[in-house]
């Protein structure tokens, strides 16, 4: 995963609770593409400012899907049992 931003969009409402505009996500992927061999698409974005401004929790319960589906293949697969 990766995390994109800022833009210079002003923000009028609650500071506690910011979110991305349809334009600065259009923005942002456009930005990115620019150097990357394989495009973003919207089908790409995972969270638009998830948890708020705070990222800590988003990452974390990612991490900890990341691993739980990874320990799933592993024992799918036979990996990590007792011969």
């Amino acid at each position: 995963y990766w995390l994109l931003g800022t833009t210079d969009t002003e923000w009028d409402l609650d500071r506690a609770h910011p979110a991305a505009s349809a334009a600065d996500i259009d923005y942002l992927l456009a930005q990115a593409n620019q150097s990357l061999a394989t495009p973003l698409s919207r089908d790409d974005v995972v969270a638009e400012n998830p948890e708020g401004a705070d990222m800590v929790p988003f990452i974390q319960r990612v991490l900890e899907e990341k691993i739980q589906a990874a320990n799933r293949t592993l024992k799918t697969e036979g990996f990590g049992e007792k011969q």
